[in-house]
This record gives structure tokens, C-alpha cells and sequence, in this order.
């Protein structure tokens, strides 16, 4: 499991309080927590949710808090609690309206909240349809 390499970070994640190592840290605890909450693994998702949970509100800006929306948008929607995914989704986009991964994230949790989901042989259909549609999009945007 991921968060068995938690032991491991203490050093950085507890490292030196000085600007260099802040930053540092704050970056490490980022990258660890989004592999938590886009993990496989039922509980490291949620042991990813309650990090994410246990800072909700202790941002000192708005960019921090709104990639921190974002992750609990997306173990959210991990878990299958397409609802809460939606309301941290939309509060993310009403800070960073322009961002194109949590508006993605919010095309996908409305799929989910009003056909009951796509699954089975569907859902990687609907993934390569997807991805199909922007290569093909780059392609002819690139075109002479």
C-alpha cells in the first residue's frame, strides 16, 4: 500500500521549518496525498481523504486550496460518493474557473450522478472515446 511509505518521509514531511524546506515539504505531502487518493486501494484512498480533510480551511492561499478541492474531488469520486465529489468539484472551479482537469472530473461525477454510472465493458469505452476525440481535435487543430 502507499501509505506504507509514509514511515519513510518523516524526515521531510517533520524536516526543517526554514522557507526552502516549507516549500519542499508541502510539495512532498502533495504528491504523496494525490497518489493516496487516485490509489486503487479503497483504504488509501481514504487515508488520503482524511489528510486532505484534517487541513481543510489552514490554506494560506487560494491555489493550495484549490489543488487540495481537487483531490477530495477525486477520492470522492474514487470512493463512489459522486455528491461530495461534485461539491468539492465545483468549489475548486469557483476558485479556479479555468482549470481543465477539475472540469473534466465534473463532466465525469454528472455522468455518474444522472445515469447511475457507467460501468462494465462501458467505462473504458467511454475513456478511449474521450481521448480518441482530443487527439483527433490536436490533429486537426495542427493541420495547415
Amino acid at each position: 500500500m502507499i501509505k506504507d511509505v509514509h514511515a519513510n518521509r518523516q524526515d521531510i514531511i517533520y524536516g526543517k521549518k526554514n522557507e526552502a524546506s516549507v516549500s519542499m515539504k508541502n510539495m512532498d505531502l502533495d504528491h504523496y496525498v494525490s497518489a493516496l487518493v487516485h490509489s486503487k486501494e479503497p483504504e488509501d484512498v481514504q487515508y488520503g481523504i482524511d489528510n486532505l480533510e484534517s487541513v481543510l480551511g489552514d490554506y494560506v492561499d487560494e491555489g493550495e486550496e484549490c489543488v487540495h478541492l481537487y483531490m477530495l474531488a477525486v477520492g470522492y469520486f474514487q470512493k463512489g460518493d459522486y455528491k461530495k465529489s461534485k461539491g468539492f468539484v465545483d468549489s475548486c472551479l469557483m476558485i479556479e474557473p479555468e482549470w481543465e482537469e477539475p472540469k473534466t472530473l465534473k463532466k465525469f461525477v454528472e455522468c455518474r450522478l444522472k445515469k447511475g454510472g457507467v460501468t462494465g465493458i462501458a467505462a473504458p469505452a467511454v475513456v478511449v472515446t474521450v481521448t480518441l476525440v482530443a487527439v483527433v481535435g490536436l490533429w486537426r487543430s495542427k493541420r495547415p
